[in-house]
């Protein structure tokens, strides 16, 4: 969990992963099926991605596009940001 909440952005908009994410997550497979840089300057980055998630457990597979927004906090990319590809 610690490392997971390292590459979120101190300022940004997206919440700390708890305990209770990471015990629900636990049985999941996550696959990224593309990830690309949109756009990128030197202190922010928009990043494309297509995932899927597969839940052994429940026999359930699903698909997911998300933007994420990073920007760099004392000199790291970070997340700052994500939403859903409505477009995708």
């Amino acid at each position: 969990m610690k490392e997971a909440n390292a590459l979120i952005h101190p300022d940004g908009e997206v919440s700390e992963y708890t305990e209770d994410a990471a015990e629900r997550n636990e049985a999941l497979n996550l696959t990224i099926q593309s990830l690309e840089i949109t756009e990128e300057s030197e202190n922010t980055a928009t990043v494309d991605t297509v995932v899927t998630l597969e839940n052994p457990e429940a026999d359930e597979e699903s698909t997911r596009s998300q933007i994420y927004y990073l920007q760099t906090d004392d000199g790291t990319w970070k997340i700052y940001s994500a939403e859903e590809d409505e477009a995708a």
